[in-house]
C-alpha cells in the first residue's frame, strides 16, 4: 500500500515528481529572480537506448525532444567504458598479467574514435570508466576465491595482489610483512593511474580539438567516512577526501575540463516542508544542497588548477530507494545557481532513457520545470543564436552527425547507448 502511494505520488501519469505547482511556488520563494548568465552553459548528455535509441520505430528520439527554447547545448559526447578501448572489467590486474593488452587497447581506441568522435569535434568528450577506481581506498574488494582471474567480479584488490605476487615475485617477497601491503597499494595506484593517463593521452592525440575528461573525478561525496561526521561534501577541502584526490593529481593535470558528479542524493525542500511520501533521511534542506554542490565544485576547481569545471547532474534522484523520481523544480534550479555561484563554467545534464514511458516523463519534466529553469537562469536559444531545439539538430539515426542548420553547431550524441556503470 505504501509503495503504491509513493509510486502514484512521485511518478504520476507522466513520470513527473510530486506537486510541481507547489514545488514551483517553493522554489520561487527560495530563489530570487536573476538575470540570465552570459557565460554559464548547460550541456546535454542524456543517453537514449533500447526502445528509444535513435532510429527505433522510425523515430529520432533525441531530435524530437523539445527543449522549449531553453539554451541547452549538445556540444558534448558521453562515452561509456566499452566505447573507449578495452577497459578491463575484471580489473587492472589483467594488464599486469598480459602486457599485450596495451596494444589491443590502443587499437580499439583508434577504431572507437572513428565511430563516435568526428575529427573536427571541438566540444567536451566525457569518458565513463566506473567498475574500479584509480585509488585503492575507493575501489571495492568483495572476496570471491572461486572465480578465475578474468572473472568480472569485484575482488579487484585481491586480484591485483595475486597478480604482482606472480609477475613481480622477487620484489613482492623482498618486502617484509610490515611494508608488503604498502607495496601492493602503491603498485595498484601506479598501474591504474597509468591506464587512465595513457588512455586520455591517446584520445587527445587522435582528436586534439576535443576537450577530454573523465566522469566523476573528483568522486562525488555527500556524507562520507573520508570526512568528519556532519560534514557535507568536501567541507573545507582539508579532509581525507581531498588528500585521496591529491594522490591522483597527475590525472587531473591531463584532463582538459573537470567533470565532478553532483547527482542529487536527496529531495530538497525549503525550510521544514518535508514530504510524507519519502523517508526523512532521503530529504534535505536548501543549506544541505548548497554545501553538497558548492564543495564538490570547489574541490574540482582546486584540482583543476584553473581548468573549466562542468559538474554533471542526473535528472532523476540517485538515492538508495526503490523509486527514482524526476528532479523537482527546486533541485533543478539550485543545481544551476549553486554551480555557477561556486565558479563552475556550466552544468551537464545526464540521464539514461531506455523506454518510451521514460522518454515521455523526461519530455514532460523538461517542459514543466527544467526548460523554464534554464531559460530563467541561463538564457534562451534565441538569445544565443539558436541551438536548443529539435529542428536545428542533425539526423543521428545512422551515426553521429553535426548540425548543418541555422545557429550554433550541435552534436547529436543520442546514437550512443548507456553502458558501464558499477
Amino acid at each position: 500500500m505504501m509503495m503504491n502511494r509513493i509510486t502514484a505520488t512521485l511518478v504520476a501519469s507522466v513520470g513527473l515528481a510530486l506537486s510541481p505547482m507547489a514545488m514551483q511556488a517553493r522554489a520561487a520563494s527560495v530563489l530570487s529572480q536573476t538575470e540570465p548568465s552570459d557565460d554559464f552553459r548547460v550541456l546535454w548528455g542524456v543517453q537514449m537506448f533500447d526502445e528509444v535509441e535513435d532510429g527505433v520505430g522510425g523515430r529520432n528520439w533525441q531530435e524530437e525532444l523539445d527543449f522549449d527554447n531553453a539554451d541547452i547545448s549538445r556540444d558534448l559526447i558521453f562515452l561509456t567504458q566499452y566505447r573507449v578501448g578495452t577497459f578491463p572489467k575484471a580489473g587492472i590486474h589483467m594488464f599486469e598479467r598480459d602486457p599485450s593488452l596495451w596494444e589491443r587497447h590502443f587499437d580499439k581506441i583508434r577504431r572507437d574514435m572513428d565511430l563516435y568522435v568526428p575529427e573536427d569535434f571541438t566540444g567536451i568528450v566525457v569518458i565513463d570508466y566506473e567498475r574500479w577506481r584509480t585509488t585503492w581506498t575507493r575501489t571495492r574488494n568483495i572476496r570471491d576465491d572461486d572465480q578465475p582471474e578474468n572473472a568480472e567480479d569485484h575482488d579487484f584488490l585481491l586480484d591485483w595482489r595475486d597478480a604482482i605476487r606472480d609477475t613481480r615475485t622477487e620484489e613482492y617477497f623482498g618486502h617484509g610483512q610490515d611494508t608488503r601491503l604498502q607495496f601492493v597499494f602503491d603498485t595498484y595506484e601506479e598501474m591504474a593511474l597509468r591506464f587512465y593517463i595513457e588512455t586520455i593521452r591517446e584520445c587527445k592525440r587522435l582528436r586534439p580539438n576535443a576537450q577530454w575528461t573523465f566522469f566523476n573525478y573528483p568522486r562525488l561525496r555527500y556524507n562520507s567516512q573520508e570526512t568528519p561526521h556532519g560534514v557535507i561534501g568536501y567541507g573545507d577541502l582539508t579532509h581525507e577526501a581531498s588528500r585521496i584526490n591529491d594522490r591522483i593529481q597527475s590525472l587531473f593535470d591531463e584532463m582538459d575540463v573537470i567533470v565532478p558528479s553532483i547527482y542529487p542524493q536527496h529531495w530538497t525542500v525549503e525550510g521544514n516542508n518535508f514530504i510524507d511520501e519519502l523517508p526523512r533521511n532521503k530529504q534535505n534542506r536548501v543549506q544541505g544542497a548548497h554545501a553538497f554542490i558548492t564543495t564538490n565544485v570547489a574541490e574540482a576547481l582546486r584540482l583543476g588548477r584553473g581548468k573549466p569545471v562542468y559538474p554533471i547532474i542526473s535528472l532523476r534522484y540517485y538515492m538508495n530507494y526503490p523509486q527514482h523520481p524526476w528532479l523537482n523544480e527546486l533541485n533543478a534550479r539550485l543545481a544551476i545557481q549553486f554551480s555557477e555561484e561556486a565558479g563552475a563554467s556550466g552544468l551537464i545534464l545526464w540521464e539514461g532513457i531506455g523506454t518510451e514511458s521514460e522518454w515521455n516523463g523526461l519530455q514532460a519534466m523538461m517542459l514543466d520545470r527544467l526548460a523554464p529553469a534554464v531559460r530563467d537562469l541561463v538564457g534562451t536559444a534565441d538569445d544565443n543564436g539558436g541551438g536548443g531545439g529539435g529542428d536545428d539538430m542533425a539526423d543521428g539515426a545512422g551515426g553521429a552527425g553535426q548540425n548543418t542548420g541555422k545557429g550554433r553547431d550541435s552534436f547529436v550524441s543520442g546514437v550512443l547507448t548507456i553502458g558501464g556503470g558499477n
